[in-house]
């Protein structure tokens, strides 16, 4: 077990074990999980988490929060084109559960961010146990929670995972991202994370058409729960800070995650808000 990890993901620690969490509050916790980067996983956890707000436009409302446990390296707050004024360093264990509300950075268009540090060496001192607080405390007084994680299987992805309701494991199709994600499904399965709370996307991240998500499936032993066409618009969309779950929501990529979302959560996703793409025709032009 413990060679199969290392061989897969590096020397990470693995000490937890997977039973559905006890409920924190009414909101639905989504924890996104990656064996190695360059999956998309950022990508996928902002735009679910502009589709679940586009299910709830009143940003009055704290609707959907997005946390960064990318802890290092989180890019979460850049991805939304947001001023890290505070973040999650800023909790402690005995704080967490009344002060986060007043970490987060609130997006105009409704969401709640709580970001990762600027700094990685402020990171190492971040808590998990005050993450875990924040993340219960934010279940309580938001409808949808999005966990993204560091890649790998790190202490605190572990402990995302387990706080979570539902777990959302991209992977591209390139034979290398298919073997690493062949052994974390291993991995995971010994952990008992398997059925219903784990849900494995095939995320087209380069152009080409690759193998059928069918074969996929066949491939990884497992159900591919949705199938998320590669666009070059979504580099175009990254580089102007732009999230195509707002400003292009009947793009394909937009409606795939849509379905998505509505899979996870049951939620209705608006279909279309026409003339909002007229920035990336300009840019692309």
């Amino acid at each position: 077990m413990t060679t199969l990890i290392r061989g897969a993901f590096g020397p990470q620690p693995m000490t937890s074990s997977f039973a559905p969490a006890p409920p924190g509050g009414p909101g639905l916790v989504i924890a996104v999980i990656s064996p190695k980067g360059g999956t998309g996983k950022t990508t996928l956890a902002t735009t679910l988490a502009a589709r679940f707000s586009a299910a709830h436009p009143d940003p009055r409302v704290p609707a959907v929060a997005l946390a960064d446990l990318n802890l290092s390296f989180g890019d979460v707050a850049l991805a939304l084109d947001l001023a890290v004024t505070t973040d999650i360093s800023a909790l402690s264990e005995g704080s967490a559960g009344t002060a986060v509300d007043r970490v987060l950075l609130r997006h105009p268009r409704g969401v709640h961010v709580l970001a990762a540090p600027t700094d990685p060496a402020i990171a190492e001192g971040v808590s998990p146990a005050a993450c875990a607080i924040a993340v219960r405390q934010l279940a309580h007084t938001h409808t949808t929670v999005v966990l993204d994680t560091a890649p790998g299987l790190p202490e605190l992805t572990l402990l995302a995972m387990e706080l979570a309701d539902l777990v959302v494991l991209p992977v591209s199709t390139d034979p290398a991202a298919l073997k690493s994600t062949r052994a974390a499904l291993e991995c995971l399965a010994e952990l008992g994370l398997t059925g219903d709370r784990l849900r494995v996307v095939v995320n087209r991240v380069g152009p080409g058409r690759g193998p059928r998500a069918r074969d996929v499936a066949s491939a990884l032993g497992v159900p591919i729960s949705a199938d998320l066409p590669y666009s070059a618009e979504l580099s175009l969309a990254a580089e102007r800070r732009r999230i195509l779950g707002w400003d292009w929501p009947e793009h394909p990529y937009s409606q795939a995650v849509g379905r998505l979302a509505a899979d996870l959560a049951g939620v209705d996703v608006p279909a279309r808000n026409p003339g909002v793409r007229g920035w990336l025709r300009k840019a692309a032009s």
